[in-house]
């Protein structure tokens, strides 16, 4: 992927990173201090953005602690049958609510990301935005864990609770080798991750995916329909300001910091059918959010990180 050289305005210089294309724990620690701004309960998350989900998320789930002999009034669906038959005398389950919900990280590290004309690359976009969630998911009392992802590697993150959880995890995604060896070449889709996603999430989870989302396929709709069958999703879609349209007309030099290349972005026709282009992909990811129940928030790599996520999660 090309990288282009552009000159900063005073405006960019406003939401620039101080790593802009690399990535530090310090700047994950750092949002510590937003740790009460997200709404993650069930109850207080409403979508306000057109095409999201629009029902509250499902909230904790229910988990087994004993089975004991069947009560008048025991609901029939939850009697143990195997502890029935082996004893001889009907025993129910019994449940409670979860003391804490799991929250999955998917953080894409996949060459694509690795691009940004304004702000920061998408990775780093990306990795500051899941540690703003892993900073609040630990505040409420939950279990932060995840995948990192890139084209050869795949780091699988156990959910662990409290501050500990969240810097095991910041530790994981700061090491992952995508950072010191970025693939260049075509953009890649997600693959087989959102199947691994679906073998370690755990009923009942709230799941976020960092992403830019590109090429996605008919096997990953169909995983990520699966895993919102019990679980809540919201897709965070990253983009660059250069994915929405070209620059005005004229000659501009890009480089991957290997190869150089001249495009003219003077050709009307040209101009027009690259921004359709993006938007029928913003089109196709709000779509697939309304049919598989996904709530969807839209983050540019040069937007105010923490208020888009916040307002994105129904709170101002």
């Amino acid at each position: 992927m090309l990288t282009p050289r552009l000159r900063k305005t005073a405006q960019q210089q406003e939401t620039d990173y101080a790593n802009p294309a690399s990535l530090v724990i310090d700047d994950l620690v750092a949002y510590k201090r937003f740790e009460k701004i997200l709404p993650l309960q069930s109850d207080t998350i409403r979508s306000l953005q057109s095409g999201s989900f629009l029902s509250p998320f499902r909230g904790r789930g229910m988990e087994f602690t004993e089975a004991r002999p069947y009560q008048a009034g025991d609901d029939i669906r939850h009697l143990d049958w195997r502890l029935t038959a082996r004893i001889g005398k009907p025993h129910s389950k019994v449940f409670q609510e979860e003391r804490e919900r799991k929250i999955f990280l998917w953080v894409d590290l996949h060459p694509a990301m690795f691009f940004a004309t304004k702000g920061a690359f998408k990775s780093v976009i990306a990795a500051h935005a899941a540690a703003l969630v892993a900073w609040n998911a630990a505040q409420q009392g939950n279990r932060v864990g995840g995948i990192i992802t890139s084209p050869d590697h795949h780091t699988e993150v156990r959910p662990l609770q409290g501050k500990r959880g969240v810097l095991h995890f910041f530790q994981q995604l700061v090491q992952h080798p995508a950072w010191q060896h970025p693939k260049k070449g075509s953009f890649s889709a997600p693959g087989d991750t959102f199947l691994r996603l679906r073998r370690v999430v755990k009923s009942g989870s709230l799941v976020f995916l960092f992403s830019d989302m590109r090429n996605i396929t008919s096997d990953d709709e169909m995983q990520l329909s699966q895993i919102a069958r019990h679980n809540d999703i919201v897709l965070c879609h990253i983009h660059d300001i250069l994915e929405t349209m070209l620059p005005p007309a004229g000659r501009y030099k890009v480089t991957d910091g290997d190869r150089t290349t001249i495009i003219d972005t003077g050709n009307a026709p040209f101009r027009r059918q690259y921004a359709a282009s993006f938007a029928l992909r913003s089109e196709y990811l709000r779509a697939l959010c309304v049919k598989q129940g996904l709530h969807l928030i839209s983050l540019a790599t040069n937007a105010d990180l923490v208020q888009t996520i916040r307002n994105g999660l129904g709170r101002h």
